[in-house]
């Protein structure tokens, strides 16, 4: 079940088009748009309240080439998408049937001398025409810094370690004008995703149209954009198939770390399109961390900054190995005290304090719980427009507050900030299931795996379904999700423990107990009775089905 989350929330404040950046901003959020939808928009709000006829919108933004008017709507839609806005009640553009469009909402103008963002590179007039603007050599500040002891200051945050990516506008290889205008909008929709997440710095529109058409040079693009990695990619269309190609480059190496191909109908490109853009974005940034670990790997720890101490942190968390969660809570620690604003080191703390509760490494759980709750509020505070921030703080309201109705605005939050994050689809999926519902859980869950198939915490996610099909009385299912789970890390408590029921449940009794003595060897402290009085199953029945399967198998009370 693929639910849109908007890219705008449905009550919007102050709405301006900046001129010389190329995008919206929602009060102080910034929208991105593609090149042409900003064009698009530009013109409707420069004739706002007029009729704009279809034609004079293809003068005004293809004046030199012939488009059809299918691409206007295909625009249009993209636009009223971005804006929240339905074309049978529209609060911003109104469809004057057979005529054309017309903007009733109020959308202001950002003048260029308030633009926020450096210029840096070429921009497109209103007419679509290029005008040339000289990369400076500081433009972005400092140059990129790559050195043997595996630091890199990006010029887009000379004060961050945070991956910096450059999109390179995606290529046409049809020759079909159509095909132009797909690229164009997969490329928008790829750096829009990215500028939804906190964990990515990326480089704005207007700095890559330079690169269009260009051949591309992955060593010299990094070092004059100053960033880390660059993705690029190629649209192909022909005999009613649609086919984009993706490939991430670590730039100061020239070297392909992440490539995929993806095939479709040209009957739905839209919709194929922003699917693959989402998905491109959810499947990078897992790929940029490994990335980012590896290099980490080469300075010493006594150099970490907060970001590599949350970087360290994060590679030792999935091991469920004791030694190594007591290492990552004291990286977490030193990060926090490094960066005392640092949001991310706050919510990792709170996740971290989550999985020594659940995987029973917490020698207080009580004390703990209270730690990761004052560490998610902490990280809120300091930064509630992160959508991992918010996802952290829904489970840890969901798990270890009890609260999972609660938890459900919280994700909902979350999905707003970021609908790319498949960790937020994921954990929420969790929260569904405390809720009774695992059918909703199972579309969240099939939500993340399209957005990052090849997710390295899919075996979370792997879990949940398990607990889903389990809620749903489908134990065979469930068995299946959960051996799946186990595959791939075998030392998550929670896998064991729902199989263990699971088993039971399905008439596998030997199979049961030799899965209840698996959990025990795991967790030779696991007792019905603890775990019993903190596990938010709502639903009358599920709680006391889940123990039974325990108990019969011969956990201990």
């Amino acid at each position: 079940m693929d639910r849109p989350v908007s890219h705008v929330a449905a009550s919007i404040s102050a709405l301006e088009l900046d001129l010389g950046n190329e995008c919206l901003w929602w009060g102080e959020q910034q929208v991105a748009l593609t090149p042409k939808a900003f064009l698009v928009l530009r013109y409707l709000v420069e004739q706002r309240d007029r009729l704009v006829t279809k034609q004079a919108l293809l003068d005004a933004v293809w004046p030199d080439t012939y488009v059809e008017e299918g691409q206007v709507k295909q625009f249009i839609a993209e636009l009223r998408r971005i804006l929240h806005d339905d074309p049978d009640s529209p609060r911003f553009i109104e469809t004057v049937r057979g005529r054309g469009y017309r903007l009733v909402g109020d959308i202001g103008l950002r003048t260029p001398a308030l633009n926020l963002v450096p210029q840096t590179g070429p921009l497109v007039s209103h007419r679509g025409d290029r005008v040339h603007a000289p990369l400076a050599a500081d433009a972005l500040g400092a140059d990129i810094r790559d050195r043997s002891d595996g630091t890199r200051h990006s010029r887009l945050d000379p004060d961050s370690n945070r991956p910096s990516i450059a999109v390179l506008p995606f290529r046409s290889l049809g020759g079909n004008p159509g095909d132009e205008t797909l690229a164009e909008g997969i490329t928008g929709d790829v750096i829009d995703g990215f500028t939804r997440s906190r964990s990515v710095l990326v480089v704005p529109r207007h700095s890559m149209l330079q690169f269009r058409g260009q051949p591309v040079d992955a060593r010299r693009i990094g070092a004059d954009l100053g960033v880390g990695y660059l993705l690029d990619g190629t649209v192909w269309r022909r005999a009613g198939t649609l086919k984009i190609s993706a490939n991430l480059v670590d730039a100061a190496q020239d070297r392909t770390l992440w490539a995929e191909r993806y095939e479709g109908c040209t009957d739905d490109a839209v919709d194929f399109q922003e699917r693959i853009a989402s998905s491109i974005v959810a499947s990078i940034e897992p790929r940029l961390f490994e990335a980012e670990i590896v290099r980490l790997g080469r300075k010493p720890p006594d150099r970490f900054d907060a970001y590599d101490c949350v970087l360290r942190a994060s590679s030792l968390l999935y091991t469920f190995d004791e030694a190594d969660l007591t290492r990552a809570g004291a990286f977490l620690d030193r990060a926090i005290e490094l960066d005392p604003n640092s949001a991310r080191a706050y919510a990792y703390k709170a996740w971290w304090y989550v999985l020594c509760i659940y995987e029973e490494r917490s020698r207080n759980p009580l004390r703990d719980t209270a730690l990761a709750e004052a560490a998610a509020r902490r990280a809120m505070a300091l930064d509630p427009m992160d959508a991992f921030v918010l996802a952290v703080a829904g489970h840890v309201k969901a798990l270890l507050q009890g609260r999972p109705e609660r938890a459900a605005e919280l994700f909902d939050a979350s999905l707003r900030l970021n609908e790319n994050s498949a960790f937020a689809w994921g954990l929420s999926a969790v929260t569904h299931c405390y809720l009774g519902s695992p059918e909703e859980a199972l579309g969240r869950l099939n939500n993340a795996w399209r957005l990052s198939p090849f997710d390295p915490l899919n075996f979370m996610s792997w879990s949940a379904a398990g607990l889903a099909e389990f809620l749903g009385g489908r134990y065979d299912r469930a068995i299946a999700w959960l051996e799946r789970a186990l595959q791939q890390n075998p030392g998550f408590v929670a896998s064991h423990r729902t199989l263990t029921t699971c088993l039971w449940h399905v008439g596998r009794q030997q199979e049961a107990r030799a899965a209840a003595r698996g959990l025990l060897a795991l967790d030779p402290r696991f007792r019905i009775s603890t775990f019993a009085s903190r596990y938010p199953l709502r639903r009358p029945g599920d709680l006391k089905r889940y123990i039974g399967g325990l108990r019969a198998a011969g956990v201990p009370e």
